[in-house]
């Protein structure tokens, strides 16, 4: 997610890729690698890959809806990534921009991807919640969901996945969604940019991969939470919510879950773009033809019943801070960027990388 001022938010989903390099490339390569690198032994039959991150930028947080579209296009376009960017851009673009209250539709094969706007620029959900719940035990969300409304507080998730720092991020903003929260929102923070913003003095909402980890140290009254682990480390918990509230507000996400829900980690659609080697979309389908898998809600997931006692706790919280809200544009084109980069050529001995998505 990018935030341009404090009038547009930019909302992305990016896949990390790597292409094999043809003739041509893996020539180049092999050329600077002899002007670069004095012991370079020349192996014929070395291949070469080399990484690209595609990306899709929108003025609204279609998480789902894009991300699946971009991996199916990508199993599609990936032996010429050149037709990529030539044939995707022309026709995504040329969709018309919908506007409120509009389902978005994208047939693929054999079902449809689906996106039903809602009715105003704030319910925009294209993402699931329980992703979270997965990661988290429940009082452990319950600290969470109490720093983000409490004045000055700061968040750090970390995660070996990005796709889950996002995700984890913008399950806590859409949680608090009554009180508005704001402040600096980074879901994944580059590593050059992590021990700077750790340090600012206002409320944030931060992610970090867990490969960064060790190039910051938390402020005492921040929040890092080891998404991966369900552990969260502080030397000064907030203190919005007394004693009593917070054993309240336990006892009813208990209860809207049907029982206590052990933490199982990151859900594997998180974790690779292609689990099992395969597309499984995450969003909403419409099937066309045949049987097709998709990302399904746990059995224990409830969202009415814990959304209902997320509003209940943000409007009993009464907090000084002011609020700025950071909703996007009222009516701005649905899709502005399709991104298709190379990145530094690279020498990759195994014959395939797995992708990831974030």
């Amino acid at each position: 997610m990018l935030q341009q001022d404090s009038s547009q938010t930019l909302y992305g989903i990016a896949l990390r890729v790597w292409s094999r390099a043809d003739d041509k490339r893996a020539e180049t390569i092999r050329d600077l690698r002899r002007r670069t690198e004095s012991d370079f032994y020349d192996a014929p039959d070395e291949t070469y890959w080399i990484p690209y991150c595609l990306s899709f930028l929108s003025r609204y947080p279609l998480y789902d809806l894009l991300g699946d579209y971009l991996r199916g296009m990508w199993i599609h376009w990936n032996k010429a990534t050149n037709l990529f960017h030539a044939e995707e851009v022309s026709r995504i673009l040329s969709f018309p921009a919908p506007r409120l209250n509009d389902m978005v539709r994208i047939d693929m094969k054999d079902y449809a991807l689906c996106y039903q706007f809602p009715s105003s620029t704030t319910g925009f959900q294209n993402f699931a919640l329980w992703p979270l719940f997965a990661c988290l035990s429940i009082p452990n969300i319950v600290g969470i969901i109490e720093a983000a409304l409490s004045p000055a507080r700061r968040i750090v998730f970390v995660s070996h996945h990005p796709a889950m720092l996002t995700v984890a991020a913008e399950t806590v903003r859409f949680c608090v969604r009554v009180y508005e929260w704001s402040g600096l929102y980074v879901p994944v923070v580059h590593a050059r940019h992590l021990k700077e913003l750790v340090q600012e003095p206002g409320p944030y909402i931060l992610g970090a991969t867990a490969e960064c980890r060790s190039l910051f140290s938390a402020p005492t009254d921040a929040l890092v939470v080891d998404l991966d682990r369900n552990f969260v480390l502080t030397s000064s918990p907030p203190t919005a919510f007394s004693p009593g509230q917070r054993t309240k507000m336990i006892n009813r996400l208990t209860q809207a879950l049907h029982g206590d829900v052990s933490p199982s980690g990151v859900p594997t659609h998180l974790r690779s773009a292609y689990a099992g080697g395969k597309l499984i979309p995450a969003g909403q389908i419409i099937v066309m033809r045949g049987d097709v898998e998709s990302v399904r809600d746990p059995e224990w997931w409830n969202q009415d019943a814990v959304m209902t006692v997320m509003d209940h706790v943000c409007e009993k919280t009464v907090c000084d801070r002011p609020v700025v809200s950071m909703t996007p544009l009222s009516s701005p084109p649905w899709l502005l960027i399709c991104h298709h980069r190379d990145a530094i050529p690279a020498s990759k001995p195994s014959l395939a990388a797995r992708p990831r998505s974030r």
